[in-house]
């Protein structure tokens, strides 16, 4: 009996499925630009960083005067270090007899690959690449690359309260929570150069958004932002489980917390650095093994951000249990 092919069409199949991301998967793609300038070999990516120098001069009109103050830029470059992301799946001699039958019989799927295996794949990369981003990677308790919650000279600060307890959104009355976050708010847009674009949330703070605003009312704390949206972030809430108390690395005394994150989007506060997008690859079949392997990977740098100030940070709104 002749070996079950793998053939174009499953390949195709599969590429299709990993390639194509469900909604809210990747979430820092989701927020910031994404810089692809890196190319694919590169061990390592540079930016440039440039800052306006120089001012405008205000003179009364019939003023003569030569000293007009010029307009320029400091420009400096920084390296920072790009990461390999991969997983793959095997797919067996079993597996291409049995997807062989089922098309023989017209009962059950075609492919060789059950669909939540290639899902799995591809939530894998996306989580690391959301933490990697989000958190940054530490080695041997050195910050190799720092992420958004972790990166120098972000602000980052608690939420009001006496106490850890007084501090959590479980424990608060709707209008404190929905002040925490205007109070967040007005610190990123207090110099007039910022805008908040959005809120990076746990789900169980996000879930603390559905209580309504006070008791006279059936308008919850979420509905009221919703209606305000494209004035208070208009990218709305970005969900992520990197910035709970378990994942975070927020610590309020020793308890661990989770918090929340208010961004301006723009290109010039913050970029996804990615030198090589996601790709899925097979290798030959394995006579000996009887198996192929598709791979899946990408090569990323994280998060680069240009503008701290164009991000902040409030913690202590959950804690862990």
């Amino acid at each position: 009996m002749a070996r079950a092919l793998f053939r174009k069409e499953d390949f195709n199949y599969i590429q299709k499925r990993i390639l194509t991301p469900r909604k809210n998967e990747l979430v820092l793609r989701s927020i910031f630009s994404i810089n692809n300038e890196t190319p694919t070999y590169a061990h390592t990516f540079e930016v440039e960083n440039v800052q306006d120098t120089g001012s405008a001069q205000i003179v009364e009109s019939g003023a003569d005067s030569d000293n007009i103050p010029f307009v320029g830029e400091s420009v400096g470059s920084q390296k920072g270090v790009l990461f390999k992301i991969r997983d793959a799946i095997r797919i067996t001699e079993d597996d291409l007899e049995a997807a062989d039958a089922r098309r023989q019989s017209g009962k059950g799927s075609e492919y060789p690959v059950q669909e939540k295996r290639l899902d799995a794949a591809r939530r894998f990369i996306a989580e690391s690449e959301n933490k990697l981003g989000i958190k940054g990677f530490v080695k041997a308790g050195k910050v190799i690359q720092p992420g958004l919650l972790n990166w120098p000279g972000v602000a980052k600060e608690p939420v009001a309260g006496a106490n850890t307890d007084a501090r959590l959104f479980a424990t608060k009355t709707p209008q404190a929570i929905l002040k925490d976050i205007i109070d967040a708010k007005k610190q990123l847009e207090g110099t007039g150069k910022f805008k908040a674009a959005g809120i990076l949330i746990s789900d169980e703070d996000f879930l603390h958004l559905l209580n309504p605003y006070s008791e006279s009312t059936t308008i919850t704390i979420m509905q009221w932002l919703l209606t305000h949206q494209e004035l208070v972030f208009p990218k709305g809430f970005i969900r992520s489980q990197d910035i709970t108390p378990q994942n975070s690395g927020f610590l309020d005394g020793s308890t661990k917390v989770g918090g929340f994150c208010l961004f301006d989007d723009s290109a010039d506060v913050a970029e996804l650095m990615i030198a090589r997008d996601l790709e899925v690859v097979q290798t030959p079949w394995d006579e000996y093994r009887g198996e192929m392997k598709i791979k899946c990977h990408e090569k990323v740098g994280g998060i680069y951000v240009y503008q701290p100030k164009g991000i902040v940070i409030r913690t202590g709104s959950s804690k862990a249990v």
